[in-house]
């Protein structure tokens, strides 16, 4: 052990993560806090330079996907010794609160990561695994399909900064934190209940106050409180109800009232893209148009 640094204690809130779980120098290409996340959670994509991260205490849940080409980094075993760890494109690691191992990194390398703070996993923890303890453990070099799914969707949207609606990045961040936990979990879906349809009265609550608020930030907690429900038991009962998630049949009713309104009045495009909750007419042309095929101004000349 002689030679080994000490272990470096710095409170790494998931308002300033990149320096610490970075293996390197680190810049960062785009941060979550320039658009509407859910305050618990940050996410950001940067990329690190060659080098070393010292031994540290991590005071956030961390869930990091490499990307682009491979790179080889070297871990220090509990034993003293380093090995090599090649991480291909997509490899996730799990980072849970606690210490994180010295890590030196041979090359330059790219990341998204997605922090959460300790008070919101232990949220995730109580309503989606029964309040069931599951011991978490740094796991690094996984392979998911639907971690990934869930990761380009977010990276997607960090990147281009375009308006995506709070419900949406509500759940596709809510997903990401019980994927990675289910990760932890090998026996996790024996902890669930079976999963049912939402109540007629339930689910019409839900659809009323979906359709009332078209140009409205509604959020899943908001939705789940109206039924009574955890954030991950009412997205299933939804998910098994309507076959598809709150954000995309919220988005399904903008869409037809949108088509109501092009065949029923001639309000400019500008004041329907607002009574439907798009930020603006372009906004809901390029929504329009990958859904149904054509522009509203093409739909409207049709009719």
């Amino acid at each position: 052990m002689a030679g080994r640094p000490m272990l470096q204690t710095i409170t790494a809130s998931h308002k300033s993560l990149t320096p610490v779980i970075a293996p390197g120098p680190a810049k960062v290409l785009f941060t979550s806090r320039e658009i509407d996340f859910p305050e618990p959670v940050l996410m950001e994509r940067y990329v690190c330079e060659p080098g070393e991260r010292v031994e540290a205490q991590l005071d956030a849940y961390v869930v990091s996907m490499h990307l682009a080409r491979s790179t080889v980094f070297e871990q220090r075993t509990p034993l003293g010794r380093f090995r090599n760890i090649v991480k291909s494109e997509g490899a996730i690691t799990l980072f849970p609160a606690g210490r994180i191992t010295e890590v030196k990194v041979k090359g330059a390398a790219e990341f998204a990561y997605c922090a959460f703070a300790p008070e919101y996993m232990r949220e995730v923890m109580e309503e989606e695994f029964s309040g069931r303890s599951i011991p978490l453990h740094i796991r690094t070099n996984l392979h998911d399909i639907r971690l990934r799914q869930l990761f380009e969707r977010l990276i997607a949207l960090l990147q281009s900064g375009s308006p995506c609606g709070r419900l949406y990045v509500d759940s596709l961040t809510h997903e990401l934190a019980i994927r990675s936990l289910e990760l932890h979990a090998e026996r996790a879906s024996a902890y669930r209940e079976k999963i049912s349809a939402l109540p007629p009265y339930a689910f019409r609550r839900v659809a009323e106050m979906l359709g009332d608020n078209l140009h409205a930030r509604i959020r899943l907690g908001d939705l789940a409180s109206l039924c009574g429900y955890s954030r991950a038991h009412f997205l299933r009962m939804f998910q098994v109800t309507t076959g598809v998630t709150p954000y995309e049949y919220h988005m399904q009713m903008r869409i037809h009232h949108a088509m109501t309104l092009l065949t029923s009045s001639t309000s400019p495009l500008i004041d329907i893209a607002a009574a439907c909750g798009f930020s603006s007419q372009s906004h809901l042309a390029s929504v329009f148009r990958k859904r149904i095929g054509t522009t509203p101004s093409e739909f409207r000349r049709q009719l």
